[in-house]
Parts: C-alpha cells; sequence; structure tokens
C-alpha cells in the first residue's frame, strides 16, 4: 500500500477511489492534475478574490514600493493599490493575512497620500502664481505709459532701472 500515496485517489463514479497515478498537485489528469492555477488558468480574470492571489499580492506589493512617489499617483498604480487592499482585507477577514503585506500595504499608502499632498500644493501655488506672458504684457504697458507721460530721456533712466531689478535682491524685505 506505499503505492498509494502516488495514487489519484479522487472518487469516481461507482463510488471507488481513481487508481492513476497522480500528477504534482496529487490528482491524475483526469480528475484535474492537468489544471492550470492562479494566473496561468485560462478562466482567471483578474485575481482579486483568488486564493492564489497572496503571491501576486507579494509583487503588486514589490512593485509598487520600488516606484518613486509621483508615480504612484498614476491611476493603473492607483488601482493596483486598491486591489491590493482589497485582497488583503479579505485575507484579513478570512484570518489569512501576513503582519509583513499590512506593513508593506502602509507604507505605499504613506507614501501615496503624500504624494498626493504634494501634488495639491503644488496645483495651489501654480494657481496662484503669474503666468510669465501676463508679466510681460504689464511690463510692456509699464514701459509705454513711462514713455508716454514723462519725458523721454526720464523714461528711459527708469526703464534701465527697472530692468536691473532682481527679486532675490528684495525676498528678504
Amino acid at each position: 500500500m506505499a503505492d498509494d500515496k502516488n495514487r489519484c485517489g479522487a472518487k469516481c463514479r461507482d463510488g471507488s477511489k481513481c487508481r492513476n497515478y497522480a500528477m504534482d498537485n496529487g490528482r491524475c489528469r483526469m480528475h484535474g492534475g492537468k489544471s492550470l492555477k492562479g494566473k496561468d488558468s485560462k478562466t482567471w480574470k483578474n485575481g482579486i478574490y483568488s486564493r492564489y492571489a497572496s503571491k501576486s499580492l507579494k509583487d503588486v506589493l514589490d512593485q509598487l514600493q520600488e516606484l518613486p512617489s509621483e508615480e504612484l499617483l498614476n491611476a493603473d498604480n492607483e488601482l493596483k493599490l486598491l486591489q491590493a487592499l482589497i485582497i488583503e482585507s479579505k485575507a484579513l477577514k478570512n484570518g489569512t493575512g501576513e503582519l509583513e503585506e499590512i506593513e508593506g500595504l502602509s507604507k505605499v499608502i504613506d507614501r501615496l497620500v503624500r504624494a498626493k499632498q504634494r501634488a495639491v500644493a503644488l496645483k495651489i501655488e501654480e494657481e496662484r502664481l503669474i503666468p510669465a506672458e501676463d508679466v510681460k504684457l504689464f511690463l510692456s504697458f509699464v514701459e509705454d505709459l513711462l514713455i508716454n507721460r514723462i519725458d523721454e530721456t526720464e523714461a528711459y533712466e527708469l526703464l534701465d532701472e527697472m530692468q536691473t531689478f532682481q527679486i532675490s535682491d528684495h525676498a528678504t524685505n
């Protein structure tokens, strides 16, 4: 009976045990021995709820941890992170979650939050800035105004002084 561990052991239609030799997964070719699992399966869709997802979760976490923070803002990467969260929450609910994966997720989420905060701050600053073209138009307007309203020699002297103005010299005031 030592040979029994190399046998399939699945139940046949007549109720007896299958006596075919088992493949690597413990079943013969007729009882699922050649069936592909996880991403290799032809019925694999996205794997969010798959019991084979833990490997893909680790891959996603490794991939996201290596990305620069700005790349985390990419919609595809955010979706991957959300899928990883769904997978991990399902694993935690089933009691199969791992502490390392939770720590990895929390680090990536922290980086994503900081990247989003920086992006929002930059957007606010961008909105506050005056476009360079508007500044050039204003300076051109001031130049025309000076030339038309005061003595031409005095206007050019003022314009020369204005061209030497540097913001960095006055930033500390």
